[in-house]
């Protein structure tokens, strides 16, 4: 194994082939999640929505009313905001790193005669029991898939009437997760600049279907060993390094999560030994009020520890964390 090879960074296209699912494919695939929510809001007629002061601000479209309410430094949802909500307004309740919420909410939000969307973005992989009204998952976050999101519903009916697939932006995403997996085995040394001209693409937000290719890709991957082999890198991880959240059953994290006082000087390290760890998030449009998620996101990191990577990845990692 090449000592410095890359650690991070977007995943490749998919070369397993027979393989096991543990999520099944629902009726309802649109392009990205983003899209999902979109749809979702659509079929709502956009009420006004609550969101999470801690969140991936790609989340807040012009056409939402979105009202914010408030977690703690643990990523506890402050449920004060509970006597504010009115009937028929939407909760948006967000799955941090792949560790679902307590799922007593959901019937919280249902007393209230609202309706409720959990954001599984992060947590395609992972247990979970109490349906909320509508779970939204991204099907790029842990996979290489070029395109994919999905909406599972709590009533059967539901049901986008969907728009083509956005052909372009699918084939753009094609080529760099080619490119990428390309790069991943040695034989190519560019799939950068690839990506950088896929970024340059407006994202699809809208009923956009997902592709066909997509669909078609996802059924190839062995998803419990995909688990298995992220939950035991995480594990090792955390026998050394202290996450934000402890691994417990039925998780499938997305990365590692941590903080870390000086969070920009040891990300600069890690990118100095080729481990790019992605931050969840940089706030800038969440109001300076909500002070605990602002101090959350200026000390955030998420370190790689997916099944691409082994326990000596996981010792680099370790290694440069420590030495910061």
């Amino acid at each position: 194994m090449n000592a410095n090879r890359i650690i991070g960074g977007n995943h490749g296209l998919p070369v397993e082939a027979n393989g096991k699912t543990v999520k099944k494919l629902s009726k309802n695939t649109l392009v990205n999640a983003r899209s999902c929510l979109y749809a979702i809001m659509a079929h709502l007629n956009n009420p006004p929505i609550w969101m999470p002061s801690y969140l991936c601000e790609s989340l807040l479209h012009e056409d939402y009313n979105v009202k914010f309410y408030d977690v703690d430094r643990s990523l506890t949802i402050d449920e004060s905001f509970l006597t504010e909500i009115k009937p028929s307004e939407a909760v948006l309740v967000i799955d941090y790193f792949g560790f679902t919420q307590d799922r007593k909410i959901y019937e919280r939000i249902k007393e209230k005669k609202c309706f409720s969307i959990e954001d599984a973005s992060q947590s395609l992989l992972s247990d979970r029991d109490t349906t909320p009204d509508f779970t939204i998952y991204s099907l790029t976050k842990c996979l290489g898939l070029p395109d994919g999101g999905m909406i599972e519903a709590r009533n059967s009916s539901f049901d986008v009437e969907v728009l083509p697939s956005p052909n372009n932006f699918v084939e753009s995403a094609t080529n760099f997760r080619r490119k990428r997996a390309e790069f991943d085995r040695g034989e190519n040394d560019d799939w950068y600049s690839f990506y950088m001209a896929h970024k340059k693409l407006a994202v699809p937000i809208g009923p956009y279907a997902m592709s066909d290719l997509s669909k078609n890709l996802y059924e190839s991957y062995d998803q419990p060993e995909i688990i298995s082999r992220t939950r035991e890198n995480y594990a090792h991880l955390q026998k050394h390094l202290d996450p934000i959240k402890q691994l417990v059953e039925g998780i499938a994290p997305i990365g590692f999560p941590i903080l870390h006082e000086n969070r920009d000087t040891l990300l600069d390290l890690l990118i100095e030994n080729n481990i790019y760890p992605p931050i969840h998030w940089r706030l800038r449009q969440v109001p300076k009020s909500f002070l605990d998620s602002h101090w959350f996101s200026e000390r955030q990191i998420t370190l790689p520890c997916d099944h691409r990577y082994n326990l000596e990845d996981m010792e680099r990692i370790i290694k440069c964390v420590l030495h910061s």
